[in-house]
């Protein structure tokens, strides 16, 4: 697609629209696995891929942390919409959490 020549990256898989074949979607994943982006969402779904390696993001101050530290958790978890972000796994569980106490009813993750 022409997102993916311009190195732009695709978060959710459904925005690349019915016209996406298996090899588009292939190539945007692809794209994503080497940005380090190792998480997309198929609608409401999280598509994760194994990285082979750790995952790092650059704070404001230059320095790294993983993906997977407490710091990037809370932003998921500090009442923001988690599917306006980054697709992550702490976003699942966010969204699982704010439905379960707004609708007061059990929530599954598969």
């Amino acid at each position: 697609g022409d997102k993916a020549q311009t190195g732009q990256v695709i978060a959710d898989i459904v925005a690349m629209g019915t016209s996406a074949d298996v090899g588009d979607i292939s190539k945007e994943l692809r794209l994503r696995w080497e940005k380090g982006r190792i998480y997309s969402n198929v609608g409401s779904v999280l598509l994760a891929m194994n990285p082979y390696r750790n995952i790092f993001e650059e704070k404001a101050d230059g320095t790294l942390e993983s993906i997977y530290s407490d710091d990037i958790a809370l932003q998921y978890f500090k009442g923001q919409l988690a599917l306006a972000m980054e697709p992550h796994v702490f976003g699942v569980a966010a969204n699982a959490y704010r439905n379960l106490i707004t609708t007061k009813i059990p929530q599954c993750i598969v």
